[in-house]
């Protein structure tokens, strides 16, 4: 990759961002340089609207949204659960995804069957902001201390009820197990035939331990799709920047999607452009060289 290679800054309106493994360092934090590359970019390109586009919840990532400076205007809306949840930049909820109380029901029972007795699965059910959990296993405690996620727990025949009775309603569903190989084996042989004969329903990974199932309309393509109509931009006006499986939706989207070093191969194979890891700044060198160097 050249400079010559490089989008040209004036024709760019949105850029979309990841936030772990993209935004954030292996450590989970925001290094002082991509901070200050961002506030730079968002200044000398003022119409430029800054998306923050994840798995997590808005309750999640508001903190990194405040220290980027995001909500000190409206311009700036976040695509939150995957997709799932549009929020405008004053947080409002601009379009929203849910998966059917029933298919919720059979995907407990369904992980729950799967060899019972030998392993336990538990879930993160996100309704909006909250991620409700039927245990508190190690994923639990992971999500609410490291991800900052408003992990609540609930016992299974509540949360049934308040299910049955669109008290709640879920945009998405995590579903985690300790071993890596079994989670593996359960998403190609159980997980897997049983979304494809759901056409209301999709999947992704977003981790080694956890599987998610969303509506097959929310997800991160989807909800790019949503803001390029709203906001009436073309595709070609957009970098994204990702390093996930849940990425390629973004990038399938998007005709300038740039994958992390750190990326899944699936996502640097339909990139357009391969900058440096998380760990080296990569979003920060990539948008340094596009729209700072001159």
């Amino acid at each position: 990759m050249t400079i010559t290679d490089l989008p040209d800054p004036s024709n760019i309106k949105l850029l979309v961002a990841d936030v772990d493994g993209t935004l954030l360092n292996s450590k989970g934090k925001l290094t002082t340089k991509t901070k200050d590359v961002i506030k730079k970019v968002i200044q000398k390109y003022p119409s430029i609207r800054f998306v923050i586009s994840t798995g997590k919840s808005e309750h999640a990532i508001e903190p990194l949204r405040e220290e980027l400076e995001l909500t000190k205007s409206n311009n700036h809306p976040t695509s939150c659960n995957n997709g799932c949840v549009v929020y405008g930049g004053n947080n409002e909820v601009l379009n929203e995804y849910w998966v059917e109380p029933q298919d919720v029901i059979e995907i407990i029972e369904l992980c729950e069957e799967y060899r019972r007795g030998e392993t336990e699965f538990n879930f993160g059910l996100y309704f909006k902001n909250d991620m409700i959990f039927l245990n508190k296993d190690s994923h639990f405690y992971r999500l609410r201390d490291f991800y900052k996620e408003k992990a609540i727990y609930m016992e299974r025949d509540e949360f049934l009820q308040k299910l049955k009775s669109k008290e709640i309603t879920i945009n998405k569903i995590c579903i985690f197990n300790k071993d890596i190989d079994l989670i593996k084996v359960f998403r190609k042989e159980v997980l897997a035939p049983f979304i494809a004969k759901k056409s209301q329903l999709g999947m992704t990974q977003t981790g080694k331990d956890c599987l998610e199932v969303m509506s097959k309309e929310g997800n991160k393509g989807s909800s790019l799709n949503y803001l390029l109509q709203t906001f009436q931009l073309t595709k070609d006006q957009v970098l994204a920047f990702g390093d996930g499986e849940n990425d390629l939706p973004m990038f399938e989207v998007s005709q300038q999607g740039v994958a992390m070093a750190n990326a899944v191969d699936i996502l640097k194979n339909n990139a357009k452009y391969i900058t440096k890891s998380n760990d080296e700044d990569g979003l920060a060198v990539f948008l340094e060289n596009v729209f700072l160097s001159k």
